[in-house]
């Protein structure tokens, strides 16, 4: 993985995060996904546009993505 900008990865981090803590996941896969997503906002330059490229995104998590 390139780093291409880090700006937006913490907010990235947040959001990964509390997705996954109003799913009702235990504080591991919370921490594990909010990781995941800050990961994937370092990859296009701009806080979002990473999420905004969909095959970019589907394809990082899907690679990435395991639950335990």
């Amino acid at each position: 993985m390139t780093v291409v900008d880090s700006v937006g990865a913490g907010d990235s981090f947040d959001t990964g995060f509390l997705h996954q803590f109003i799913r009702g996941a235990d504080l591991d896969e919370c921490l594990r996904f909010g990781s995941l997503t800050g990961a994937l906002s370092t990859t296009r330059a701009g806080g979002i546009e990473a999420f905004r490229d969909i095959p970019h995104r589907e394809q990082f998590l899907r690679e990435r993505w395991r639950r335990a």
